[in-house]
């Protein structure tokens, strides 16, 4: 017998067409068989194996040490293993070995992938028998056969490989196999088991897994109906199956009649139908545990109005906070839905965060019938405070517009009224507006701020802060924070086009305050404070503002590299920022001049300061008519001009020399500038003018400039000559 027989030739197992030239399918475990055999001989060949079919064969032949060898079979028997003793399985791998020994060692089995058993229909359907392509080991699951059936069994089944005793055929749990279980033309992989029995190893208990898919089933259908009695929606056809819905179960509801397309909130059944047919004018709502809500009839999912139950007498008690709260959570679960408030009066006691969703009332203004008005009889922490709460930079959007936002009469003074508040980089509020809001008190209520940002946990530089602000018209009063009326805490590309600041009973006196680190700024406040902070790094954190309107003090301001320019009508102003321009009927001028002449103070030398002793203007508390100073209020480049005519010239004073000095608040000199001239030049009656201009001075906030004036080559007769016509005088400004 050839050392590797093969049990079909490969043109017999892949033929592409049969004589009658027809397709012939390749049949896999033909496949599997001719390539295992096909493999073994390449592996023999390569490697130098000794491969015989028998053991006899094998063992009558002498290797060398360490040579393999092989028994391919078939070849049931067993023998004693030469080299290591004990009763071994004849077909499996051998090695050969001269010491011990000499002879054959048996090491593993056959690396056989799998045995094919074909059944040509030798036996019958119930007794089933097929020929093998190779030995296999009759041990318990040691070998995987496939096998072919060619009749549905009608009963119990036996099967007998290569003319063995029948073994009985069973299911994959060791059941006698039932009648219709095996099916023509069906094939399967069996195993010999620890009974004796083939057992089905691919098929299967077919019984086990109809049931177990009927459980599966019965499992996925319960689960299904679970589902839909647990999601809060329905899609009732029209109003009457919408009036039959259990709200018990169903929580929201959207009629699908598109002339009535609009969405339901239910949260109770009570006055359920009545309510369908009361709001039939403008659209559908039911009422709720939190009685507030209602979408719009027409197109669905415009907004969500707002209808909790609203009054203009003072003394409602309905709070509206639950509705507040549940309108923000449906709104942002679909898609920042803008929330609509009526015109009416609500009263809320509690604090309230809300993402980027557009809320809008009908209008601002004290009547309760054209008007929206939120009053809140709350004293601590803010009252709506936007976020940005959503998605990783999900926060940005919404708007506040056309709302009341008043203080309670009655209530403990402090709180905020509305503050943009940043969580972190991720999650912060942005290209957010607000126009016609008005932030007020009602009789002893009082805020602490009545509108705040703050950015200040948003502090990567170059997305720092609070990001787009643009506010129309805002007006706030009746706050105790002095100039915190509005406080600005890290916010950039922000815009106000018309903030209002009242005074009313409040003892702050209102302003906005700018902190920490913010960047282009365009404000215009038409009344109170603006003071202006910086914390940045000088030469790092640059800063830039636009500041116009009308108020009454300005910039107290601890950073000296803000720039841009404040455009304004003011009263008292102060800035320390060298590079913030100010243009304002109210930043630093001054002019005076001599009243009185101020005789024999130089002429041999002597340096001495001129002090004109008569003001004409002094815009910002710029000059000491007793000192002679003139004192920067605001930092900036500074312009001094004038003349001054000197008396009691004689023709021994050649020299005339003009100071321009400037000191810091602390004394300590900073820059003197001269003006020189030939002193006698024979002017009528010893008199000289000295005509001077001094441009771009630069000054810091506080510092102080003073006239001095030296004549030499003579006595000390020379004066600054005074008089109403103003023969001498000066003056200061910032430069614009």
């Amino acid at each position: 017998m050839s050392a590797y027989p093969l049990t079909k030739l490969p043109v017999d197992v892949a033929s592409g067409i049969n004589a009658n030239r027809q397709p012939v399918p390749v049949d896999n475990g033909d496949m599997v068989t001719l390539l295992t055999e096909l493999w073994r001989g390449s592996e023999a060949a390569t490697l130098g194996i000794l491969a015989k079919s028998t053991w006899p064969e094998l063992s009558a032949l002498t290797g060398t040490n360490g040579q393999w060898g092989r028994v391919v079979g078939p070849d049931a028997g067993t023998h004693t293993d030469p080299v290591a003793g004990g009763t071994v399985d004849n077909e499996g791998e051998y090695i050969w070995y001269a010491s011990p020994g000499p002879g054959w060692k048996r090491v593993s089995g056959l690396a056989r992938t799998l045995v094919h058993a074909l059944n040509i229909g030798a036996g019958s359907a119930n007794a089933v028998q097929a020929t093998s392509d190779g030995s296999f080991s009759k041990t318990a699951y040691k070998a995987l056969i496939s096998v072919n059936f060619t009749a549905t069994n009608t009963g119990a089944v036996t099967l007998s490989i290569d003319g063995e005793t029948p073994r009985n055929l069973v299911t994959n749990t060791g059941d006698a196999l039932t009648s219709g279980y095996i099916k023509t033309g069906m094939a399967a992989l069996v195993m010999i088991d620890s009974n004796g029995d083939y057992r089905l190893f691919s098929y299967g208990d077919a019984a086990a897994i109809q049931a177990a898919a009927e459980a599966a089933q019965t499992a996925a259908e319960a689960a299904r109906d679970a589902a839909l009695a647990a999601v809060p929606a329905a899609f009732p056809a029209d109003l009457a199956a919408l009036a039959a819905l259990d709200t018990s179960n169903v929580t929201t509801a959207t009629v699908n009649d598109e002339a009535l397309a609009v969405e339901y909130f239910l949260r109770d059944a009570s006055g359920y139908t009545d309510e369908i047919t009361a709001a039939a004018g403008e659209g559908y709502f039911i009422p709720s545990t939190h009685n507030a809500l209602k979408v719009w009839a027409a197109p669905l999912h415009e907004k969500i109005i707002f209808t909790e139950l609203a009054s203009a007498d003072p003394t409602n008690t309905t709070w509206s906070d639950d509705a507040l709260a549940a309108a923000i959570a449906i709104s942002q679960e679909r898609m920042c839905l803008p929330i609509f408030i009526p015109p009416g009066r609500y009263k809320f006691q509690g604090n309230h965060d809300f993402g980027p969703i557009p809320i809008y009332g009908a209008n601002q203004g004290t009547s309760t019938i054209s008007n929206t008005t939120l009053e809140w009889h709350g004293s601590t922490g803010v009252f709506l405070r936007n976020n940005g709460g959503g998605r990783s930079f999900g926060g940005t959007g919404g708007c506040l517009k056309d709302v009341n936002i008043y203080k309670a009469n009655g209530t403990v003074a402090g709180g905020v009224a509305l503050e943009l508040y940043s969580v972190s980089d991720e999650f912060r509020p942005g290209e957010w507006s607000m126009d016609n809001v008005i932030i007020a008190y009602a009789g002893s209520g009082l805020w602490e701020t009545g509108f705040r940002i703050d950015g200040r946990n948003t502090n990567t530089p170059g997305s720092r802060g609070v990001r787009t602000v643009d506010i129309g018209y805002l007006r706030v009063a009746g706050c105790t924070e002095t100039n915190k009326y509005i406080h600005i805490r890290q916010a950039t590309h922000m815009c106000a086009r018309n903030v209002n600041l009242d005074t009313g009973t409040g003892p702050g006196f209102p302003g906005t305050t700018f902190d920490d680190i913010w960047d282009n700024i365009e404000w215009r406040q038409r009344s109170g404070n603006i003071v202006v902070n910086h914390s940045g790094t000088v030469g790092v954190d640059t800063a830039h503002a636009l500041f116009r309107g009308l108020t009454i003090n300005v910039f107290q301001n601890n950073y000296r590299s803000v720039t841009g320019a404040a455009i304004l009508d003011a009263g008292t102003i102060t800035n320390a920022a060298r590079n913030l321009r100010i243009i304002a009927n109210g930043s630093d001028y001054a002019a005076a001049y001599m009243g009185t002449t101020q005789a024999s103070i130089t002429g041999d030398g002597t340096e001495s300061k001129i002090v004109m002793d008569t003001e004409y203007e002094d815009r910002n508390s710029n000059y000491d008519n007793s000192t002679g100073r003139y004192t920067a209020q605001c930092a900036g480049r500074h312009d001094f001009s004038g003349g001054i005519t000197m008396t009691g010239i004689t023709s021994s004073h050649a020299r005339a020399d003009l100071f321009l000095k400037t000191f810091s608040s602390a004394g300590a000199a900073k820059l003197k500038r001269s003006a020189i001239l030939h002193a006698y030049d024979g002017s009528v009656a010893g008199f000289k003018t000295i005509p001077f201009a001094f441009q771009g001075v630069i000054m810091d906030e506080d510092d102080y400039a003073e006239l001095w004036i030296k004549v030499a080559g003579g006595t000390k007769v020379i004066g600054v000559y005074g008089g109403s016509d103003w023969y001498s005088s000066w003056q200061g400004r910032l430069a614009r």
